[in-house]
């Protein structure tokens, strides 16, 4: 009789359902802790598990998670095989690289109809932020510019090491209802034009060129961080295609700076083994910019270049400045007449990597000088 019981009571807990006993708030906090495929699975469970996924903030949709183990499997056995063509036939490796463009491409097909079903389900999504992990192929310029029109509801937009078609110019983000607050590019390669996006508050450039059309593209941008390098440019060769570049990205700096008008936070990082910031300042008035964190300025450049931007920044408040530790003395130095007009609003300069070699005092003499207000110098 008691083993009867036991049986029974075993049956009822195994015919319970437990989990979908528990409230819609906490089933969405354990949905949020799972990765997104899984999550977006959940809606298979029941009825009641249909509706809830629609309701995950974030959706991080990622290629590797479609790719098989073989794959990976096939793709170390391929660069095996590229590192090592003595032991490996040429035939071995043609059939490796079939077998893995064969699971890439099946694997991208895949992740398109997924996102294309996401687009076109009838059912509202309350998406905030959405990681899109492809393979790295060439992809055309409309397929950003679409995705952005088609998720006005977007608020963080990341693009990191992607590959634009070399038939596409640049991607050109114009939406007005678009709701994106925070942009982040990343690539070399990469060039976006900025036509409208009302409500961005923060960029963020690692070597991806931008241009802003007017300051009435970005009326609300506050916070800005621009990282880039340039190779060596003296001699022939490489260094000739380093000067081009240079140049390029000189005009594309200038034409950023006359739209970002709006910019109160600015954080540089210029690097490369010779200074390819021009004596001429190529920053146009920043009206309202009052932070500025110039990072990691390589020896051998001339450490007061920033004084370039402290002429360019009436309102300027705050100068940080981080120097590399020296190795050769620059071969390159910004004139070091002090300017004749008086800086009102500088409170604070701290330079880390203080070495009082002589561009570096010439730095602070400059700051001292042309500040009236100015509080606090701290050289680290």
């Amino acid at each position: 009789m008691a083993r009867t019981d036991a049986f029974q009571r075993r049956r009822l807990c195994a015919d319970e359902d437990r989990l979908g006993a528990l409230p819609d708030d906490l089933l969405l906090d354990i949905l949020r802790r799972l990765d997104t495929r899984t999550a977006l699975g959940a809606a298979a469970l029941s009825r009641r598990w249909t509706s809830l996924p629609r309701e995950v903030p974030v959706l991080d949709l990622k290629v590797s998670d479609i790719l098989p183990p073989r794959y990976h499997r096939c793709f170390r056995l391929r660069e095996d095989a590229r590192d090592s063509k003595i032991s490996s036939t040429l035939s071995d490796r043609r059939l490796l690289e079939a077998i893995t463009a064969r699971y890439e491409r099946r694997a991208m097909q895949s992740m398109v109809c997924s996102v294309k079903s996401l687009l076109a389900s009838p059912a509202r999504r309350r998406v905030e932020r959405l990681s899109l992990e492809v393979l790295s192929v060439p992809t055309p310029a409309a397929a950003y510019e679409e995705a952005v029109a088609a998720c006005p509801q977007l608020q963080v937009l990341h693009i990191l090491s992607c590959e634009i078609k070399i038939s596409a110019c640049m991607v050109v983000l114009d939406a007005p209802k678009s709701e994106i607050r925070e942009l982040v590019l990343g690539g070399k390669l990469m060039s976006v034009e900025i036509r409208s996006l009302p409500k961005l508050e923060s960029l963020a450039s690692q070597e991806a060129t931008v241009l802003l059309c007017s300051a009435a593209a970005t009326p609300c941008l506050a916070h800005v961080s621009l990282a880039f390098s340039v190779g060596r440019l003296e001699g022939g060769g490489l260094p000739g295609l380093n000067r081009s570049y240079r140049d390029f990205l000189i005009q594309r700096l200038v034409q950023f700076f006359q739209g970002a008008i709006t910019m109160k936070d600015l954080v540089l990082r210029f690097t490369g083994p010779e200074m390819w910031i021009m004596p001429k300042n190529p920053f146009s008035a920043m009206s309202n910019l009052r932070r500025l964190l110039v990072a990691d300025v390589p020896s051998s450049w001339d450490a007061s270049w920033p004084c370039l931007l402290i002429e360019a920044a009436p309102l300027l408040e705050s100068l940080y400045v981080h120097v590399s530790h020296r190795e050769d003395e620059p071969r390159q130095e910004v004139p070091g007449e002090t300017s004749a007009s008086r800086h009102r609003h500088l409170k604070e300069l701290v330079v880390i990597g203080f070495q009082r070699t002589e561009r570096q005092m010439h730095l602070v003499r400059f700051a001292v000088e042309v500040s009236m207000a100015l509080r606090r110098v701290a050289l680290l």
